[in-house]
């Protein structure tokens, strides 16, 4: 979802001209045509992080909304798609089992005694036991199966221009070969990708 360039409010956006390191603009490319851009155009997300990360680590930086006042400019798109991933499910077996079991115990005795003479005595022995017994009980196995599932792919790019003006403010040069690029998906896994571009090319930008 997008905010009108009404609500892209910030401190860095009010800061004074000349307390700014550099000041940047933004255009979202809609496609197909080069030329298919809405100026001043960022994702909920983007804005979120903006105002809270502009407060803290990018306080010299100023987002204008004349392209114009800009040192550079971030044209940034998104489009979705389908895709596969794999992912790891546990499945879970479960086997009965019953059966019996036997057994047989033996065993030797030996025993030497005396009378009252004197006389000695041996006597030995033996002993055998066996047995059967009915056992029924249950097992459980758990395996990691890997199962292709299809996904939409939220794809988002971003490019960083370093605008150079004459004195009329037109663009002379800079602004067709990016001095940064980036790149990212969300496949059902990650988080806001429309974001994590922005961040990348603001700390580049800061960087400078």
């Amino acid at each position: 979802m997008l905010v009108p360039t009404l609500f892209l409010l910030c401190a860095a956006s009010d800061t004074a001209a000349d307390a700014c390191k550099a000041k940047f603009a933004v255009v979202k490319w809609t496609g197909p045509g080069e030329n298919d851009v809405k100026p001043n155009q960022l994702s909920n997300a983007q804005i979120r992080w903006w105002l809270k990360e502009s407060q803290k680590k990018y306080k010299k930086l100023c987002l204008v909304e004349d392209s114009k006042l800009a040192e550079y400019g971030i044209v940034w798109w998104e489009n979705f798609g389908q895709g596969q991933v794999t992912v790891n499910t546990t499945v879970t077996s479960t086997t009965q089992e019953d059966g019996q079991a036997h057994g047989t115990a033996t065993g030797t005795s030996t025993a030497t005694a005396y009378d009252n003479y004197g006389n000695r005595a041996n006597a030995s022995g033996s002993s055998s036991a066996s047995g059967s017994a009915s056992y029924k009980g249950t097992s459980t196995t758990t395996t990691q199966v890997p199962v292709q599932q299809t996904v939409t792919i939220w794809n988002t790019g971003i490019r960083v221009y370093r605008l150079q003006r004459d004195e009329q403010g037109n663009v002379v040069g800079g602004a067709t070969i990016p001095v940064f690029a980036s790149d990212d998906a969300f496949n059902g896994f990650d988080t806001d990708p429309d974001k994590d571009v922005f961040a990348r090319a603001i700390e580049f930008i800061a960087k400078q």
